[in-house]
């Protein structure tokens, strides 16, 4: 069954555009056929994961550190949803997958690719996703989206302009590598992003379901 990704740096409005695609698919396949989910977390060992992850008292946390934690909360997703749900023939929708990790750790933060992609491969267990959604935009723009208090950006958030400057040109570069990964204008309205991802996904459906 089809599994899809919804990516993009912070600020690009994933999590947004993951739920309406994931309403708009419950309303056309029924909601006992999707799923929604997100990373870090997804799960009880994935959100503990997630909060350790994004606390701003983390601060001392090296890239390498961030790998492995966010590739043991992947695992567990993989392992305990993603794969049940797939089997059960549900639509799995996921806000950020391997992707992020190439991208935030093996490209801004400068563990490499290659590393990422070997452990990636453990911990995903072959499971990749049929389509995945980069949302592009501005790092103005998405900087802007950010909590207007200071303090109440989380440990990632925290990194500054010039590590957002090279997460933005790390998916720019991703998607020119990554299969499947398909590049969206994410500086238009939210509903115009949206009805494009519900377009692209229609062949994926149509040859899932026969729809």
């Amino acid at each position: 069954m089809p599994f899809i990704v919804i990516e993009g740096m912070d600020g690009a409005g994933k999590t947004t555009q993951a739920r309406l695609l994931y309403e708009a698919l419950c309303q056309e396949l029924g909601e006992e056929h999707c799923y929604l989910t997100r990373e870090p977390g997804g799960t009880p060992i994935g959100q503990k994961i997630r909060n350790l992850l994004l606390d701003p008292e983390n601060e001392e946390m090296f890239p390498e550190t961030e790998l492995f934690l966010y590739m043991a909360s992947r695992c567990q997703l993989v392992r305990e949803v993603i794969q049940p749900k797939l089997a059960e023939g549900c639509t799995v929708v996921s806000d950020r997958f391997l992707l992020s990790s190439y991208v935030y750790q093996g490209i801004a933060g400068g563990v490499g690719v290659e590393q990422v992609k070997v452990l990636g491969d453990i911990a995903t267990k072959g499971v990749y996703p049929d389509v995945i959604f980069v949302l592009d935009v501005s790092l103005e723009e998405g900087l802007s989206r950010f909590p207007k208090q200071a303090e109440l950006w989380d440990r990632m958030e925290r990194k500054g302009v010039e590590f957002y400057g090279r997460i933005r040109q790390g998916y720019l570069q991703a998607v020119k590598e990554y299969p499947r990964a398909v590049l969206i204008d994410a500086n238009r309205p939210i509903e115009v992003i949206h009805q494009e991802l519900w377009e692209r996904i229609q062949p994926i459906l149509a040859k899932a379901y026969g729809i």
